[in-house]
């Protein structure tokens, strides 16, 4: 985190240090043994147990409590988590059958309550701004959630999200889609992170992109005839 180091020791134990609220008794015993993983945002831990379950510790409003609207994510969580994902202040927990399950400051994505009936199942992966995420399915679907500038609000595409997407790459405030057809790149969020393409630009995106990358306020395109394209 910005404040503080978690170091994982062979034989599961979590040792942290820094600046960081006093931990729960409970927390603290849970970090002694068993913890296979370790994930942080900007002010909290968050950690996945051999059983798949996760514990946190850290600043409350960052999701440090593990819970939102004070019910615990493992409650809210059907299956083993598969990853943790971050904002600035926020985490998204990826559960094996593709459920999402949120929890941390709900201007940075903690609250998913608007897109829930969409992470029930079938989610393959997300990806994160600094105060949004967005969830590819299975289908090929995009939907997102958070802070609307950085991401969170992808209606200007709703109907081309719908269905077709290969990847999506994310800055530090926005977001980029790849479609498994020939289909022009799509881009949301702020503009200074690449969140809108010029028009010049997004012409030479309509057909051909065979990749995307991404830096913190720019992407990067390379077409299949090996022109590069680049925003942000």
């Amino acid at each position: 985190s910005q404040t503080a180091f978690s170091a994982l020791k062979r034989g599961g134990r979590v040792l942290t240090w820094g600046e960081l609220p006093r931990m729960r008794p409970e927390v603290v015993d849970l970090l002694k043994s068993g913890v296979c993983r370790v994930f942080s945002n900007h002010a909290a831990f968050a950690g996945v147990r051999e059983d798949g379950s996760v514990v946190c510790w850290g600043f409350d409003e960052s999701g440090g409590d593990g819970t939102l609207r004070n019910v615990p994510v493992q409650d809210r969580m059907p299956s083993r988590i598969r990853h943790i994902y971050n904002t600035a202040n926020a985490f998204a927990a990826l559960s094996d059958e593709g459920s999402v399950v949120t929890w941390g400051h709900r201007d940075y994505g903690g609250n998913s309550s608007s897109v829930q009936d969409h992470l029930v199942a079938g989610v393959r992966e997300l990806s994160a701004t600094k105060s949004a995420f967005a969830a590819l399915k299975d289908t090929g679907q995009v939907v997102a959630w958070g802070f609307a500038a950085h991401g969170g609000d992808c209606r200007r595409h709703e109907l081309a999200l719908k269905e077709g997407v290969k990847r999506v790459f994310a800055t530090w405030g926005a977001f980029a889609a790849l479609k498994d057809t020939s289909g022009p790149v799509l881009a949301w969020g702020h503009r200074f992170y690449g969140g809108i393409i010029p028009t010049h630009t997004a012409l030479r995106l309509k057909c051909g992109v065979r990749e995307l990358f991404c830096g913190g306020a720019a992407f990067a395109a390379v077409k299949e005839d090996g022109e590069v394209v680049t925003w942000g």
